[in-house]
C-alpha cells in the first residue's frame, strides 16, 4: 500500500472519530444487493432480443410479513409508489408472491383507491412488517397492496419501489420506500445510488444504497471535496424530476444538442438517442456503407407499449428501431465516436464509450443505443449503459443529482504517477549532469592543440639542430 493511502486512511479514521466526539452520531444507512430478472437465449430472433433487453428489471429481495415471505422489489427511478402485488386478484391479472391474508401482521389503512395514471388501476393503501435486517427486527411500512393493473402494464409477480420525488395527485405520500425508511429512523438521509459491481454490459448485479452519501460510510475510498451536484430540472409538469439540463451534446466534437433535458431511466436496459444523433450517425459513410451495401449490419423494429402507458408525458411508450451487426464485425469499422454531455454548472463532461456499449447475444451483437420511429418528444433517456459506467448519486430532500469525480484511489494513482514523473525527471537530470561533468574532464585531459606561431618555433629549432651537426 503507497504512501498517500495510508495516509487518506488514517486521515478518513481520524475525521470519523472526530465526527463521533462531536456526537454527530453514527451514520446509518442500506446496503442492497441487485439483481436483474430476465431471459435471453440464442435461439431469440433479434425482435424478442431488442424487447428483452428493452426491460432492465433489477431487484432486491425483501421479506415481508409475519411468515417472512421473500418479495423481489423492482427499482423505479422514474415511479413513485411502492407496491406489493397480491396474490388475491382476478384470475386475470398476475398473481403476486404475497398473501395479505395469511400475514398476522397485515392492515388496510384505508379502502380501495382507483388511479388515473399509474401502471395500477384499482390498489389498498396497507401496512406491513417488513423484515430489512437479518435479525428478528422488523418496521411497519405503508405501501399499495395491488389488486389490479392497466392490462397493458409491464408488471411481475412481486413489487416496485419508486424513487420519483413527488406523486400523482391519486397517490399517497404515505406509499414511498425511501420516506418509511426515514420515518422509521433506519437511514441518516434520503440519499440513495444505484451501482453496478463492473462495467461489463454483459453483467447485472450492483448494490442499491440508501441512507447517506457514499464519503460519510466510505471515507477511505471516497473523499467529499470530489464530490458535484447539481439540482434537478424542472419537467413538462413544472416538477423537478430526475433529470439534467445539458448544455451541449457533443459526438466528435460536433456539437449537435444545446440546451437538451435528459432524462435519467436505470430501469430502461439501453440510450434512447434522439432525432439529432441517429441524423448524425446515418448520415456517416461508414454507417452507410455497412448498413446499407454491406450484408452484416441490420436494423430491426420493436414496440414497447407496456411501461408508463398511462404517463401524461409519453417518454417511453412507442416503436423503436434497433441496430444490430453479425456478431464477428468488428463493430470499430462503424466509425462511431464517443458521446459528450457537457454540464457547464458542474464544470464537467459525462462521457458515453460506445466502444463499451455493445452486447453480444447469439449469432449477433446488439447496439444499445436505440431510436425512437417517431419521436415526438425528440427526448434522450439515459438507461443502463449511461449507470455502468457513471455511479450517479440522487439527493431526494434537496432534489439534487451528483456524482464523484474521482476516488481517492484514482487521486493515489495520480500521486503515484506524479511521484514517478519527478523521479524520472530528477533521474535524467542527474544522468545529464553526470555526462556533462565527464565530458568536461575527458576534454580537460585530452593533447592540447598548438597554436600557428608554436609550430614555427618548433621547426626553427629543429633547423637549427640540424645545422650545428653539419659543421
Amino acid at each position: 500500500m503507497s504512501f498517500f493511502l495510508i495516509l487518506n486512511i488514517l486521515v478518513s479514521k481520524f475525521n470519523s472519530e472526530t465526527a463521533k466526539e462531536k456526537g454527530e452520531g453514527v451514520i446509518k444507512y442500506l446496503e442492497f444487493d441487485f439483481q436483474r430478472n430476465i431471459t435471453l437465449n440464442e435461439s431469440m430472433e433479434p425482435e424478442v432480443i431488442f424487447k428483452n433487453l428493452f426491460y432492465n428489471q433489477i431487484y432486491i429481495n425483501i421479506k415481508v410479513g409475519s411468515a417472512k415471505k421473500v418479495i423481489p422489489f423492482y427499482i423505479h427511478l422514474q415511479q413513485y409508489t411502492f407496491v406489493i402485488q397480491s396474490l388475491n386478484v382476478n384470475q386475470d391479472q398476475v398473481k403476486g408472491l404475497y398473501n395479505e391474508s395469511t400475514s398476522q401482521t397485515y392492515e388496510k389503512l384505508e379502502e380501495h383507491s382507483y388511479f388515473v395514471s399509474n401502471d395500477m388501476t384499482k390498489a389498498v393503501l396497507s401496512k406491513d412488517s417488513f423484515h430489512i435486517f437479518n435479525n428478528n427486527n422488523f418496521s411497519f411500512f405503508c405501501f399499495y397492496l395491488c389488486q389490479e393493473n392497466n392490462y397493458k402494464t409491464h408488471i411481475t409477480e412481486g413489487g416496485k419501489i419508486g424513487f420519483k420525488l413527488y406523486p400523482h395527485i391519486t397517490e399517497s405520500e404515505d406509499a414511498s420506500f425511501i420516506n418509511n425508511l426515514k420515518k422509521n429512523n433506519i437511514i441518516s438521509y434520503k440519499v440513495f445510488s444505484i451501482k453496478y459491481n463492473s462495467n461489463l454490459m454483459s453483467e447485472d448485479k450492483g448494490k442499491l444504497i440508501i441512507g447517506a452519501y457514499p464519503h460519510m460510510y466510505n471515507g477511505n475510498y471516497y473523499r467529499q471535496e470530489y464530490y458535484i451536484n447539481d439540482n434537478g430540472e424542472i419537467s413538462i409538469d413544472d416538477r423537478v424530476e430526475w433529470l439534467f439540463n445539458f448544455d451541449e451534446i457533443r459526438v466528435d466534437q460536433y456539437i449537435i444538442d444545446k440546451n437538451t433535458k435528459v432524462y435519467f431511466y436505470p430501469e430502461i436496459g439501453f440510450i434512447i438517442g434522439n432525432n439529432n444523433y441517429f441524423n448524425y450517425i446515418k448520415n456517416l459513410e461508414s454507417w452507410k456503407w455497412y448498413f446499407e451495401n454491406d450484408t452484416r449490419c441490420y436494423q430491426k423494429e420493436f414496440t414497447i407499449d407496456d411501461l408508463e402507458a398511462k404517463e401524461f408525458q409519453n417518454k417511453l411508450k412507442g416503436e423503436y428501431i434497433g441496430y444490430f451487426c453479425d456478431k464477428d464485425f468488428e463493430t470499430e469499422k462503424l466509425n462511431i465516436s464517443d458521446i459528450s454531455l457537457v454540464k457547464k454548472e458542474l464544470n464537467f463532461t459525462f462521457n458515453i464509450n460506445i466502444k463499451n456499449i455493445w452486447i453480444k447475444n447469439g449469432n449477433y451483437t446488439y447496439f444499445m443505443i436505440v431510436e425512437r420511429k417517431r419521436n415526438y418528444n425528440d427526448l434522450w433517456i439515459l438507461g443502463k449503459p449511461f449507470f455502468k459506467q457513471y455511479n450517479m448519486i440522487f439527493d431526494y430532500d434537496n432534489k439534487q443529482i451528483g456524482l464523484y469525480t474521482k476516488t481517492i484511489a484514482d487521486a493515489d494513482n495520480n500521486n503515484n504517477i506524479f511521484f514517478i514523473y519527478i523521479l524520472i525527471i530528477a533521474f535524467l537530470l542527474i544522468i545529464i549532469i553526470g555526462l556533462t561533468f565527464a565530458l568536461i574532464k575527458c576534454y580537460s585531459y585530452l593533447p592540447r592543440k598548438k597554436r600557428a606561431n608554436e609550430l614555427l618555433d618548433d621547426n626553427y629549432e629543429y633547423e637549427k639542430n640540424t645545422n650545428i651537426n653539419d659543421s
